[in-house]
């Protein structure tokens, strides 16, 4: 093969396999807060030895098959109608086993997508979902997604995000999608990739709040309470405060040696306005 045709196939590798971490660490994001909140199991295969193959998320007792086209020019006919073939067999085998399962074919153009549901076969009416999702030129990007948007708010250690905490929290999932926090069955394990994220807050993921914070807690909430302005938040498992025009978060969680610290100075100082508070911090 010539030297261009060499890097055209490497470039075309590279940014395939980009889309499809993109994608995955989008879904990810996605279901984030059922693995927080209820301790839904989630796992991610990739390449699962499936007709479609490019991505199966287990979620709970659902099983979601995914196909990754980011191609100008699929179709259901192409290859000897390939396409085709692969879902007709996958859905025979989910049937077959009696799976609560969904069948997704995902591209990155919205014409491919109008296309592709157009024609679908008669064999596939109905039983599969075409959805677009977009070839992302840096992972970081998708913090600037409106359908991650409401998730990344919810998951984001602050209540008002800006931009920065954003792409800190996906630039965070996508290192620990990186990362392989495999389970013993060989795939992705949602639950590790949280935990692993919980043990490098920088990434400014939310946690649950921990139990007996401090022993001088009670006085550290009268301290505060006197000052004028002054609110503060703690349930996504960080310290922020909101006084006035003036906010902040703690970049140490409530549960870290440095925010304990910080308990012990606001207690010993006992400030009385916001100026004396942030001088503190």
């Amino acid at each position: 093969m010539a030297s261009d045709q060499r890097q055209t196939a490497g470039e075309n590798n590279k940014k395939g396999n980009r889309f499809e971490d993109c994608f995955a660490v989008c879904r990810c994001l996605k279901v984030s807060r059922d693995a927080i909140e209820s301790g839904v199991e989630v796992s991610l295969t990739e390449q699962a030895g499936c007709p479609v193959d490019d991505l199966l998320i287990r979620r709970g007792e659902e099983r979601h098959y995914y196909q990754l086209k980011d191609d100008l020019k699929i179709t259901w006919g192409e290859s000897n109608s390939k396409l085709e073939r692969e879902f007709v067999q996958q859905l025979a085998e989910c049937e077959a086993r009696a799976e609560n399962f969904g069948l997704h074919l995902i591209v990155s153009h919205d014409h491919r997508q109008r296309s592709l549901s157009k024609h679908i076969p008669v064999s596939l009416s109905g039983k599969v979902s075409i959805g677009v999702f977009p070839a992302l030129d840096r992972p970081s990007n998708l913090a600037r997604l409106a359908e991650l948007r409401p998730h990344l708010a919810w998951l984001s250690a602050s209540r008002n995000p800006g931009m920065e905490l954003l792409m800190a929290l996906v630039e965070g999932m996508y290192i620990a999608w990186i990362e392989r926090c495999i389970n013993e069955g060989g795939s992705s394990d949602l639950k590790k990739m949280i935990e692993w994220l919980w043990d490098r807050p920088a990434h400014r993921l939310r946690r649950t709040v921990p139990e007996g914070i401090h022993p001088r807690w009670s006085e550290f909430e009268r301290v505060l309470a006197t000052i004028p302005g002054l609110e503060w938040f703690t349930d996504r498992g960080f310290f922020e405060w909101v006084c006035g025009r003036d906010s902040g978060l703690v970049p140490s969680p409530l549960n870290d040696p440095g925010f304990l610290r910080l308990v012990e100075r606001i207690c010993a100082a006992t400030p009385q306005v916001f100026e004396d508070f942030e001088v503190l911090l």
